[in-house]
Parts: C-alpha cells; structure tokens; sequence
C-alpha cells in the first residue's frame, strides 16, 4: 500500500512538472531574435552573391544609395533581402566594404515581424532618403561600367577628306613633249627658244573611310580625284614671227584603294594596299610656220592596277574631329590606252584615226632619234620610225595631302 501510494504522487509531481513545462513553451516570453537593419549601398555599382565569397555567382546588380534590408552579419558579409526582376523575395550576400549600416533613427519605427519580407509587401526607402528609388532591385540591372579607352583605340569609324599636291613621273609624256620640240627644231632648221617644262605637279583630293578592325587595325577604302596639265609655247630662230609650236598634255585619273592601316602610336599610322586607277590622257600639238597651221588632238583612256601606300599624322581636335596630314606614294604604270586621234592639216582638212596609244623613236637624216606617242590605228611602221610599242604611262610618284577626319 505504501509503494502503491509512492507511486501515485510520483505520478502526480510528473503531471504537474510537464504542465508547467508545456505552459512556459507557450505562453512563457520568447526569446529576442536578430531584427533585421538597413543598409545604404556606398560604391557606384555593386554585387549581391549567392554566397559569402567573391568567386560565387552574382544574383543582382544595385546601384549607389540603393536601400537594402539586412538580415544579419556573417564575417566580412552581410545577408539581405531583396526582390528579383519578377518579383519574388529572395536573399543574398554583399561585403561590407560596398554598404554602410544606416543609423538607427533613420530607419522605420515599424520593423517587419519576420527577417525576410513577404513577396506581396514591398520595401519603402526611409524617409531620409527621397533620392533613392521606390524599388531599386526591380529595375533592370545595368550594365557593367566598360574601362576608359586608351587613345590608341577610341577611333572607331572614321570619314576623312584631304586635298593636296602629287607629283608624278609621267617619264613617256615628258620625254615625248622634248623629242616632238626636237624634231620640230630639226626638221626647221631652227632652233628652239626655250627648253620644254616637264608635266609633274597635280593637284588632288582624296575622301576615305575608315573601317575599324581589331586592335590597332582599320581598312581604309579610298576614293580620290587628281588632275594634271601641262603647256608649252616654243618660238623658233630664223623664223617668221608668230612660227611657233604648242604642246599641251593633260592627264586626269581617278584611283581606288583599299589599305589596310596599323596605328604605330596615338598620333601616327602606316597604310598600305593595292589601287585601281581609271585614267584620261590627253594631247595637242599645233605647229604654225608662215600662216600655216597644223596640229594632232588625242584623246585615250587605260585602266591600271597599283600599289599605294601612306603615312597619316592625326591631332585630335575634339572627341569626333582630327586634323590630318597624308605623305603617300604610289607605284604604278598604266598600259593598254585606247582613243582616238585627230590630225588637221593646213589645208582644213580632218582625218581621224581610232586605235592604240602607241610610243615610238623617229629618226632624221642627222641620224638622231627623237621619242614619240600618239595614238594610231596599228602599229607604226613608217620609214623612220623605229622601236615602236603601246604606250605605258608612269604614275610613279608621291603626295602630300592635308584635311580633317569626322569618327562617328
């Protein structure tokens, strides 16, 4: 009986003590838990990670002054709250030295019940700060800062136009301007009062855009224009007044190149690659001698492939604007001239022949060769004439150019 009473308040004292137990869990005073504070982003962009470490993928994107919730502190990190693009709560972690903890008074007096707010809720900046937004996280992330481009790459695309001087060989139309007063002269009997002037100086424009490549690279298309003219008036000795023989040649041509150019410092670039040249030669030579007046007139044109290259100097003037200065040389030689010649002699007459341009030697009785071109039908065979061949014109030479550049 004694044991069996025992028993029976053991097992009361047990009920009792679980009662109290079940009464204090919950009804007794909970615990304090972390309340959640709010952090400032301090940097112009920074990065919400999955996880406490810089080499874990990032979540999102905020920008300066942005309001974040946070959570709590985790080492060198802190973990936050935020809102994805589409709106649902989620949680992430940013070092400490991109946020600065806000003080306590300038945050709501109202904290949410829970660390992680729920999704239909959204968070409101604190009152002292109007300038950051109503819902930064929501906004699209933007996009990484790029690094300041150096001034060896910032030129991107690129149109230049530049005027300047040439000055060409033309070594054929200048030896043949110096064999026609020659043979005149020899033919007379007379000799000449002045030495024939060499056609060399053209006057020339060039428009080029620039496409840029990688690194230092662009390519250059060139389209240019150039014209050159030449005229001679000869007076001969021993000869009535107003004897006398003109000699006039002008060449015009059109070249397109395509260079490829290599940037050697911020200032300088090299340029090289093939040119197509369409060209235009022109003659007339009029010998007047006691009234008399007689004169060739022709016209060829030629089609020539080349080689061009260029040095360009370019001192910024803005972020879009350059002036330039282009020093080029071209190597080329134009054949296969095609046209027609008039010949009016001193009767009035016209005889027009179509055919070749051709260069060849006439040789008088004092056994002197005197270079020629003119264009005929066929080859010449005259007595006399010897060494004859079509025609090559020498386009050899350099240029100097000066104009402005527009990137775009």
């Amino acid at each position: 009986m004694i044991e069996a009473g025992l028993m029976t308040r053991r097992r009361r004292l047990y009920f009792l003590f679980g009662s109290l137990l079940l009464i204090f869990f919950f009804y007794g005073p909970s615990f304090p838990q972390a309340a959640p504070f709010k952090l400032r982003v301090t940097e112009e962009l920074a990065n919400i990670r999955q996880s406490p470490d810089i080499r874990s993928p990032v979540l999102l994107q905020v920008i300066q002054n942005t309001i974040l919730e946070g959570l709590k502190k985790e080492g060198e990190w802190y973990l936050v709250s935020f809102r994805d693009e589409d709106g649902s709560a989620r949680t992430g972690y940013i070092h400490e030295s991109l946020v600065a903890v806000m003080e306590a008074e300038s945050q709501p007096a109202e904290k949410p019940a829970t660390s992680v707010p729920p999704p239909e809720k959204k968070v409101s900046p604190p009152p002292v700060e109007t300038k950051a937004p109503q819902k930064p996280t929501a906004k699209p992330a933007p996009a990484p800062k790029l690094p300041p481009i150096s001034p060896q790459t910032k030129k991107g695309f690129g149109l230049s136009l530049a005027p300047g001087l040439e000055w060409l060989s033309l070594s054929q139309v200048n030896e043949s301007a110096t064999g026609l007063a020659g043979l005149m002269s020899d033919l007379l009997r007379a000799e000449p009062s002045r030495q024939v002037s060499s056609l060399h100086l053209a006057a020339s424009a060039n428009l080029e855009l620039r496409l840029p490549l990688r690194a230092n690279f662009s390519l250059l298309l060139n389209c240019g224009g150039l014209t050159a003219g030449q005229k001679n008036s000869v007076a001969f000795s021993d000869l009535p007044s107003g004897s006398n023989l003109i000699i006039e040649s002008k060449l015009r041509a059109v070249p397109v190149s395509l260079l490829l150019s290599t940037e050697i410092n911020r200032f300088l670039a090299l340029a090289i690659g093939p040119e197509v040249t369409a060209a235009e030669y022109r003659y007339f030579y009029q010998l007047t001698n006691e009234k008399q007046t007689e004169d060739w007139s022709g016209q060829a044109r030629a089609l020539g492939l080349g080689l061009r290259g260029q040095f360009v100097f370019s001192l910024p003037l803005s972020s879009r604007w350059s002036i330039l200065a282009e020093a080029g040389g071209r190597l080329e030689e134009i054949s296969g001239w095609q046209g027609k010649d008039t010949h009016r002699l001193p009767s009035g007459e016209r005889a027009e022949e179509e055919g070749r341009l051709y260069s060849f030697q006439v040789k008088t009785s004092g056994e002197k060769s005197y270079p020629l071109i003119f264009i005929r039908s066929r080859r010449p065979e005259e007595a006399g004439v010897e060494k004859a061949h079509e025609a090559s014109l020498n386009l050899n030479g350099f240029c100097l150019r000066f104009g402005l550049i527009f990137y775009f």
